[in-house]
């Protein structure tokens, strides 16, 4: 057995030494010079340059237009796979109209391995590293779109044919896992381009991102594998609240029976439903506009030291006379419930990514659904007879004459139920943190600016104890006014 080995072992350096005569230096050294010549052909033709048929020159470098070689395209990589036919890759460098071009360097190119074959032929395994890159073509800004430099080893196996003394590849190869290609185009950051991963981007929208404010990727519809951030926000929301504040007016009376007359303010409050919704976003500002509906309660009060008035009137008996009235101390509250429809314009600005401060002016329209007075005063009944030796009857129980205390309320209101208004505010917001709720505070001022009122020909504040009409009814067209502490809670989508 032993013998056996050795002899086998003996035929073997014998056919290898053979082989090795049938070699001259001479062969050998251009055998080597052709496989050189090939990396040099492979850098003049890959540049798809010149007009003697650049691609038919890259493609005769491999044994046919089949051959396999590593895809180093990088634009196309997801599209095409690692690996791509001689043809398929000449022809998309050859593409002039192509979205990006191509730059590359070769560095390092050496003869790893060299081997004769059965057929006579010298095969060698050559190793050279690669630099690619990418530009957009025809962009010469400094926001072009780009595939930053990458670099990779290749091996490529090239058959030199002693007889014909030709060099040709079987394809090109890489130990270098090129796995999903992303490239960030981001204009604001000091590399507009560069390379990235699905994590990293999965990671900075999530850290960058807040209840109002949502970062993103997307990619660029002319490139699957070039990706940008976009910024998106939650442009809607459906908010509840209240109001509690202060309201007032200011007015004149249609005549002069009122001595001392003073407007007095009153308790201001309101509940609300709303929607508001995003026009705009850029950088820190924001735009929108918000609508509401409001139940609201307007008060307001009529004071007076002194009230005088006198008309001509005819007793139960048939007598005339001149009858006179005479308050002091008038005091009138005046509630309004209404419902009022705003509509503002707000803008904010974000200080960060939970707070922002804003401003908002708009107007609204409001119908009172009830109105209420309720007076009290002292008040005198009166009557100066002329023709009955110029007597005045004051006393109490005769007639309806006398002294007595009003204490009475009323539903007819001089006040017209429609009103327009105006309003701005200023007020600031809070996200709630991994929340979609937030809620705001704001301090707001409102006119109405519209308040049309009803002057009935020959109407009387009062004409007897138990017959009182509201003093509004003497008033003329008036602005109300109101300041107001807002505060919203809002749920964000």
């Amino acid at each position: 057995m032993k013998k056996l080995t050795l002899i086998a072992a003996i035929c073997l350096m014998f056919a290898a030494t053979i082989k090795a005569q049938s070699i001259t230096p001479i062969q050998l050294k251009q055998a080597r010079m052709a496989a050189y010549q090939w990396i040099r052909d492979y850098n003049v033709y890959a540049k798809m340059e010149g007009k003697r048929e650049p691609t038919r020159k890259f493609i005769a470098l491999f044994e046919d237009e089949t051959t396999l070689l590593f895809n180093d395209y990088l634009p196309l990589l997801n599209t095409k796979g690692n690996k791509i036919s001689a043809r398929d890759y000449a022809s998309i460098l050859a593409k002039k109209e192509a979205v990006y071009k191509m730059s590359f360097e070769i560095r390092n190119a050496t003869i790893i391995s060299e081997e004769l074959d059965d057929s006579g032929s010298i095969v060698f395994v050559l190793g050279f590293d690669k630099i690619v890159s990418f530009q957009e073509n025809g962009n010469t800004s400094d926001d072009l779109y780009a595939y930053p430099k990458k670099t990779y080893h290749a091996r490529v196996r090239i058959k030199y044919n002693i007889k014909e003394e030709s060099a040709l590849a079987d394809g090109i190869h890489s130990d270098s896992n090129f796995e999903e290609i992303l490239v960030l185009h981001d204009t604001e950051s000091e590399f507009v381009n560069q390379y990235t991963s699905r994590t990293k981007l999965e990671s900075e929208c999530l850290d960058n991102s807040s209840t109002l404010i949502k970062w993103n990727y997307a990619t660029a519809d002319f490139d699957e594998q070039m990706v940008y951030y976009y910024q998106d926000t939650i442009k809607n929301s459906l908010h509840f609240g209240g109001s509690v504040g202060y309201s007032t007016y200011s007015a004149r009376m249609i005549n002069d029976n009122f001595t001392g007359f003073t407007p007095q303010g009153g308790l201001y409050y309101a509940f609300s439903i709303g929607y508001y919704r995003q026009l705009m976003l850029k950088d820190k500002n924001r735009l929108g506009i918000d609508i509401s509906a409001s139940f609201t309660q307007k008060s307001i009060g009529i004071m007076a030291n002194g009230y005088k008035e006198m008309y001509n009137a005819v007793d139960p008996d048939g007598g005339n006379y001149l009858r006179i009235i005479e308050l002091t101390s008038y005091n009138e509250r005046v509630n309004r419930y209404a419902i009022d429809v705003p509509i503002a314009l707000r803008y904010d600005y974000l200080i960060n990514n939970r707070i922002s401060a804003y401003a908002k002016f708009g107007a609204e329209v409001s119908y009172d659904l009830i109105q209420q007075a309720k007076a009290t005063a002292n008040a005198q009944y009166s009557g100066y007879y002329d023709w009955l030796f110029d007597v005045t009857i004051s006393q109490n129980g005769i007639y309806d004459f006398g002294a007595f205390n009003i204490d009475g309320t009323s539903n007819t209101i001089g006040i017209n139920k429609l009103g327009i208004g105006i309003f701005a505010g200023i007020g600031i917001q809070y996200f709630i943190p991994k929340s979609r709720w937030s809620f705001d505070a704001a301090l707001l001022y409102g006119c109405e600016v519209f308040n049309r009122t009803t002057n009935p020909i020959g109407i009387h504040l009062t004409e007897d104890k138990d017959n009182w009409n509201s003093a509004t009814l003497m008033l003329k067209p008036f602005n109300g006014h109101n300041i107001q502490l807002q505060i919203n809670f809002n749920y964000n989508f």
